[in-house]
């Protein structure tokens, strides 16, 4: 269509007539929820696993900012916000430019309203607090006779997650990605409160012509370059960022940047700034907020928000941090007791029937005569490890998810059910898991999808039901579960895990409390596999760890972040062999 290769909504517009507005004290929106909280735009950020190309993204808006060296903000002469109510006349505008992008309502516009001084976009936003409706306008005009236009019109249901137009795409608003403009302005009432409880909108200098949930459309005339971030994509400050010795209104800022992030909504052209954009109040301390450049962007990085989505065509998200379900009943597992003479966990490699250990420890392959070979399986089984007889070394096994083979006396070699274990135990699909969930210091078996758990609790290898049995329920679908001696007092805890993200039942109460309570752990890459032992030998209870293609890192030091030079990076195994771990 014609109209798409001329929409431009950086909306550089030249207007007729702009009376200049001088925003005061931005009005308090305290106790007002804007949009519900499990909306995308109040999704917290700090528990999602970094985007792929996030390193491309960061070194490339790097380079945009040439003269920048680090974030920015608009915020003295940005977007102002009117708050109204049901008593504010409404009023169709004469115009819109782009129609049919527009939500064509009468829109509450105030005597004297506040809007955008900033540059020739010219955002006017109203907060109807009883019809809890979010009115947008972008590039306003106002004619002599008081009558008003726009180049775009928006209108957002502040207890919904419904997009505009039934969810039709492109469909852009008052900025390039169709996103609502308001809910990410840094605001001067939240600010002095001491926390932001939403993501932040910022500016940065390109983005591509593509976009990314939530958002629903990019600027068509942005490049197709891959190097430069979509519409919509979510940043935040990393973690390990100190922001202790900022001063207080930047340090609410960069906090929420961390457990928020933001969103990229605008571009402002190459060789301008990453900035945050909020809104003008006389109460802003503007040295303090000038300390904001010394965050260069390179303690960014990029997120992704997948993991959340529930339904592309809602900005309703997944909220991680809340969802895990309690247990019904609750299990008391326990894993195998750390032994009174510590012993470093080794790793090694299996496709199932061939099976490769480091029995020296130093990460390395040095041979059967010095490391350990068996060749033991069936092809398609899944490799399975534990203590299946008492004596604080580590066997193997295999299983198909019910049928269970386990090498018992842990020579090797499958000697019949008379000398080494079978089990019948397990659910078609469900993953095997291991543990020694009931104290006795033989390693138990398990079956889970990650949030159904059965352990066969008396160790039998049979399914005797709940009443001896535990059946517990703790996890998110599409996580892998993983269970631990979490705390080091030689108990199984049960935990799940996805792409860098951990959720471990500290407490080993089988449910989720919060992050104060159990764990939440951000430590891996998207795609590898987590790896789980006392690599250390400290005695101290399991450690974590990531795996793929025979790349293995290791938290050595058990503090749940990776530590250059303290951790270990190993190279052992092949492509698409499965790691194991043992003593």
């Amino acid at each position: 269509m014609k109209i798409l290769k001329i929409l431009l909504l950086v909306l550089t517009i030249s207007l007729s007539i702009i009376p200049l507005v001088q925003a005061a004290n931005s009005p308090s929106l305290s106790g007002i929820q804007i949009f519900p909280k499990d909306h995308i735009w109040n999704t917290r950020a700090d528990n999602l696993p970094v985007d792929g190309k996030s390193d491309i993204y960061i070194k490339n808006m790097i380079k945009d900012t040439t003269g920048y060296t680090g974030l920015d903000h608009y915020i003295r002469t940005a977007i102002p916000y009117n708050v109204v109510n049901s008593t504010q006349r409404h009023q169709y505008l004469t115009h819109f430019d782009y129609l049919y992008y527009s939500d064509n309502v009468a829109y509450p516009i105030p005597m004297n309203p506040l809007y955008e001084l900033g540059c020739a976009d010219y955002h006017m936003e109203m907060i109807d607090v009883d019809e809890m409706t979010l009115y947008e306008l972008g590039a306003v005009s106002q004619a002599s006779d008081g009558s008003w236009s726009a180049s775009t019109g928006a209108v957002w249901d502040l207890e919904g997650y419904s997009f505009r137009k039934n969810g039709e795409t492109p469909m852009w608003a008052t900025n390039e990605a169709g996103l609502p403009k308001f809910p990410g302005l840094v605001r001067y009432d939240e600010v002095s409160a001491g926390h932001i409880d939403h993501a932040l909108a910022i500016s940065i200098p390109a983005m591509q012509n593509i976009w990314v949930w939530p958002a629903r459309s990019a600027q068509i005339n942005d490049p197709s370059d891959p190097a430069h971030p979509p519409a919509g994509q979510r940043f935040r400050l990393k973690a390990s960022y100190d922001i202790s010795g900022y001063p207080p209104q930047a340090k609410v800022i960069l906090q929420a940047l961390k457990t928020y992030g933001a969103m990229a909504q605008t571009n402002t052209g190459v060789g301008n700034p990453v900035s945050v954009i909020g809104s003008p109040d006389t109460r802003w301390n503007f040295d303090d907020l000038k300390t904001l450049r010394s965050v260069n962007l390179s303690n960014f990085e990029a997120v992704d928000v997948s993991s959340v989505m529930i339904d592309e065509n809602s900005a309703q998200a997944r909220q991680i941090a809340s969802v895990t379900p309690t247990p019904t009943p609750t299990p008391t597992p326990t894993l195998t007791p750390t032994p009174t003479t510590n012993i470093q966990m080794k790793i090694g490699v299996t496709n199932g029937v061939d099976w490769y250990f480091d029995a020296n420890g130093n990460g390395m392959w040095d041979g059967a005569a010095i490391d350990k070979n068996y060749n033991f399986g069936r092809p398609g089984n899944v490799s399975v490890v534990g203590d299946w007889n008492g004596d604080n070394k580590t066997e193997i096994g295999v299983t198909n998810g019910v049928d269970w083979y386990l090498d018992a006396n842990g020579n090797g070699m499958w000697d019949g059910s008379s000398v080494d274990k079978m089990g019948y135990f397990g659910i078609s699909g469900y993953k095997p898991i291991v543990g020694d969930w009931n104290g006795d210091n033989k390693s138990d078996i398990g079956v889970t999808n990650g949030v159904n758990w059965y352990l066969d609790a008396n160790g039998n290898g049979m399914w005797d039901g709940p009443s001896i049995d535990q059946q517990g329920f703790f996890g998110i679908a599409g996580f892998t579960p993983v269970v631990g001696d979490w705390t080091g007092d030689g108990k199984t805890k049960i935990g799940v895990y996805k792409d860098g993200i951990w959720y471990l039942d500290l407490n080993g109460n089988g449910r989720w409390n919060g992050p104060t309570v159990d764990k939440q752990g951000f430590f891996g890459i998207t795609g590898f596999t987590p790896v789980l032992g006392d690599w250390s030998g400290d005695g101290k209870g399991t450690k974590i760890g990531v795996y793929k293609d025979g790349i293995w890192y290791l938290d050595y030091n058990g503090n749940g972040t990776w530590d250059i030079g303290t951790d270990k990076e190993y190279l052992f195994g092949e492509p698409w062999w499965a790691p194991v771990i043992g003593k």
